[in-house]
C-alpha cells in the first residue's frame, strides 16, 4: 500500500511540473508575432459627435487600429461613412473598398479612401474616383486623380476636385467633357 501510494504522489509530481514547463520556442513566436500592436474589431460603428450632436456614423466589416509607431486606423475590407447636419439628416455618404483614418494623440486628423470612391451629398450629386483625402481641420476634400461628377442634369469629367467635406460645393481642377451652362450664369 505504501508502495503504491509513493508512485502514485511521484506521477502525481511529474505531471504537475511537466504542466508548467513553457516552450521557449512557442513563446519567440508568439512575441515575434507582426500584429503585435494592432487591435482588430469585426462588424464596427463609429459614431462621432460635438457637443452631443452625432456628426459622423462610419460602419465597417473589419477595422485594424494600428497602436505602435504612428497611430491609424485601417478599413482593409471597406468602408462607409455617413456625416449629419446639426438636424440630424445626412448631409454627405461615402464610400469606399479600403481606408485609412490618421490620428494624433486619439483625434482623427483626416482620411484616405481608395478604390472605388464614391460620395453622394444632400442634393443627390454623385463623386466617382479611386483616391481621395479628407482634411478634418481644413474640411475639405481633394483629389488629383480622375473624378466623375453625376448631377441630375448631366455628367462631368476631370482631373483632380477640391471640394468642401460635404460635397455640397467642388471644384473641378481640370475639366476634360463638355459642361451645360445656362445662359444667366454666365458673367
Amino acid at each position: 500500500m505504501k508502495y503504491t501510494s509513493i508512485i502514485y504522489l511521484s506521477l502525481f509530481i511529474v505531471l504537475i511540473t511537466s504542466a508548467c514547463v513553457n516552450d521557449l520556442k512557442k513563446i519567440d513566436e508568439i512575441a515575434s508575432q507582426k500584429d503585435l500592436g494592432q487591435e482588430v474589431g469585426k462588424n464596427v460603428e463609429v459614431l462621432v459627435s460635438n457637443d452631443g450632436i452625432m456628426r459622423m456614423k462610419i460602419t465597417a466589416t473589419e477595422t485594424v487600429h494600428h497602436t505602435q509607431g504612428k497611430t491609424y486606423t485601417e478599413f482593409p475590407k471597406g468602408i462607409k461613412a455617413y456625416s449629419y447636419n446639426p438636424n440630424g439628416n445626412i448631409e454627405s455618404s461615402l464610400t469606399a473598398k479600403y481606408a485609412v483614418l490618421d490620428e494624433v494623440s486619439g483625434q482623427i486628423q483626416g482620411m484616405t479612401a481608395k478604390n472605388d470612391v464614391v460620395v453622394v451629398n444632400a442634393k443627390g450629386e454623385k463623386l466617382n474616383t479611386e483616391e481621395l483625402q479628407w482634411n478634418q481641420q481644413q474640411k475639405m476634400i481633394h483629389t488629383v486623380g480622375f473624378v466623375k461628377i453625376t448631377t441630375p442634369e448631366q455628367i462631368i469629367y476631370g482631373k483632380g476636385l477640391d471640394a468642401k467635406e460635404d460635397f455640397s460645393e467642388y471644384t473641378i481642377l481640370e475639366v476634360t467633357g463638355k459642361v451645360k451652362v445656362n445662359s444667366s450664369e454666365i458673367p
